[in-house]
């Protein structure tokens, strides 16, 4: 320990034994904290030369003023190069966090919506499915009546046979429906529609034709019978859709029971229907709007609005419009009439009536109901 002690204290006498050597050591310190000023480097750089200064300036002991002016300069120097290097640090470290926040947001976001995509394809299945379902056991419902066994060439017997096989030919094939999704899925359901239209087409062709010439006609209908719809995934629904159509137009072909009535009898069926129209829009619009409050899907609104007006009152209004035409002529079959009775049967693409077309064509059926009226006079 002496001997280091003793080579220390020659070390130190043979470097203060040459001055200008500190002085190098300011030029250099100052400049250098110049240079870190411009290049910027990062954090603890500035730290390390820092401390170098101040061990030089500790070796130095005996200073002027002038050189102690110098050191301090170059001290700061070094001092605020550090402090712009730990906050330029800090800044790039925020903004890397509030990326890899961002990314990790939009990533979480993307698997939110792929699981709710995922999620409303596999209700629709089911709720097709069980629609399906549905259907096919109403038809056979009506199929079990006896004028079924009585006219079993009828057109009613025929479209509502064919009905009931599509259903059951839909059903197994939904039931069947593998857990694909992406490309597979959709060529699963591209080939859903052509091996429909292979097995039913020619037959759809031919009762949508006749129903056609009886002045029964829907767009859901028309879409499957053309082979022109557009799936787009949903495939299933559209098929499911034309095939209510084609069970509706089937028991309105039968149905049309207002041929046989009087002109007050149907003023007062017409009037009937309209008021009936006009209760059905106003509930759906109620069912609409509370549905949008809450976020919700509108599409159930108009499911049940459809079912209602399938149900109660699409036949009659059919057949009360033919009768209106042939009893009046071009007086009720204007162009506004006929532009809001297309809006009336083109439904949507889900198969869905529009609201505002039964709130359109309402007060026209009561308007040719008063034509009627004026007419009997």
């Amino acid at each position: 320990m002496p001997a280091l002690s003793g080579w220390t204290a020659r070390m130190l006498e043979r470097i203060r034994a040459h001055p200008r050597m500190f002085t190098f050591f300011q030029i250099g310190f100052f400049l250098l904290g110049v240079v870190f000023l411009v290049m910027r480097p990062g954090s603890g750089t500035a730290v390390g030369c820092l401390g170098l200064l101040a061990l030089i300036v500790t070796i130095q002991g005996q200073m002027s003023d002038r050189e102690k002016l110098i050191w301090i300069i170059a001290g700061f120097l070094l001092l605020i190069v550090e402090i712009v290097a730990i906050r330029r640090d800090r800044d790039e470290s925020e903004t890397k966090r509030i990326a890899a926040i961002a990314a990790e947001t939009a990533s979480f976001s993307r698997i939110l919506q792929q699981e709710q995509a995922h999620f409303e394809t596999t209700m629709s299945h089911f709720e097709t499915l069980e629609g399906t379902r549905q259907s096919e056991q109403a038809v056979n419902v009506h199929l079990a009546q006896p004028s079924v066994t009585e006219h079993p060439k009828s057109l009613r017997t025929r479209g509502l046979l064919l009905s009931r096989d599509i259903y059951h030919w839909l059903e197994g094939r939904l039931r069947g429906t593998p857990q694909i999704t992406g490309d597979a899925a959709t060529k699963y359901r591209g080939d859903t529609f052509r091996q429909f239209e292979s097995k039913f087409g020619g037959s759809l062709i031919e009762v949508r034709d006749e129903l056609a010439t009886r002045g029964l006609q829907d767009l859901g209908l028309d879409l499957i019978a053309s082979g022109n719809a557009s799936c787009y995934g949903d495939c299933d629904r559209i098929i499911k859709a034309g095939a209510d159509s084609l069970s509706k137009l089937s028991l309105a072909a039968s149905e049309q029971t207002c041929s046989n009535l009087d002109d007050a009898k149907l003023i007062a069926r017409a009037l009937s229907l309209a008021k009936e129209m006009a209760s059905l829009a106003l509930s759906a619009e109620s069912d609409i709007v509370d549905a949008s409050r809450r976020g919700q899907n509108t599409r159930w609104a108009r499911q049940r609005l459809t079912s209602n007006f399938d149900k109660c009152c699409w036949g009659e209004v059919s057949c009360v419009r033919n009768q209106l035409n042939k009893r009046l002529g071009p007086n009720f079959r204007t162009a506004e009439e006929e532009q809001a009775w297309e809006r009336l049967y083109t439904r949507f693409g889900d198969g869905t009536v529009d609201p505002d077309a039964l709130k359109a064509y309402s007060p026209l059926l009561e308007q040719g109901a008063k034509l009627l009226k004026q007419q009997m006079r």
